[in-house]
């Protein structure tokens, strides 16, 4: 998934541990800490590259049909857990791929929610990972809830918010997500 953090490049956070632009210790080429370490998003990020107000899926728009597309290699949706939830609305929103690191620590510390993060998004992509995405709107004012389409004719319809959202008669959870099938 195409991200914008590369182009708020905040030089001074590439070399300090924590933030999501540290790039990572490499001198254990077996487990190289940026890949399978964990990190706090950091309010830069936060606010320019995974706030569901400024994204929208330009890339996805032209190329869902052709290109599998994922996080940055260096931003697993498990880096910050603290925000894991939502990279995993925005790969069901967009029809993208998670994108995991796993080491065994990384498991037994994150079991449940991989097999949770699993369990929502891919049996949606095996759903739609063919299909052209033709549109994605806002649905609030506040842009907390999303839909896309897909050219069979599949939605999905996010919500970002804290709050439920009735959407066509259908209750969308706070963090949550339904998909519905027009064809």
């Amino acid at each position: 998934m195409m991200t914008l953090q590369r182009m708020w490049w905040f030089e001074s956070e590439a070399n300090r541990k924590g933030t999501i632009y540290y790039m990572g210790d490499w001198k254990d080429n077996s487990r190289p800490s940026i890949m399978l370490g964990e990190r706090t998003a950091t309010g830069a990020y936060l606010e320019y590259s995974i706030h569901e107000y400024t994204r929208v899926p330009l890339y996805e728009l032209v190329y869902h049909d052709a290109i599998v597309t994922s996080w940055r290699w260096e931003d697993c949706n498990h880096h910050s857990p603290e925000i894991w939830w939502k990279k995993d609305l925005f790969n069901i929103l967009y029809g993208t791929a998670p994108l995991w690191s796993i080491d065994q620590e990384r498991w037994d510390s994150f079991k449940f929610t991989f097999v949770e993060s699993y369990n929502k998004i891919c049996p949606w992509l095996q759903q739609i990972c063919y299909d052209e995405l033709v549109s994605h709107r806002f649905v609030s004012s506040d842009r907390k809830v999303q839909e896309s389409r897909f050219s069979s004719g599949k939605r999905a319809v996010v919500n970002f918010g804290d709050t439920s959202y009735t959407f066509e008669g259908r209750i969308i959870e706070p963090r949550g997500f339904i998909t519905m099938d027009d064809a």
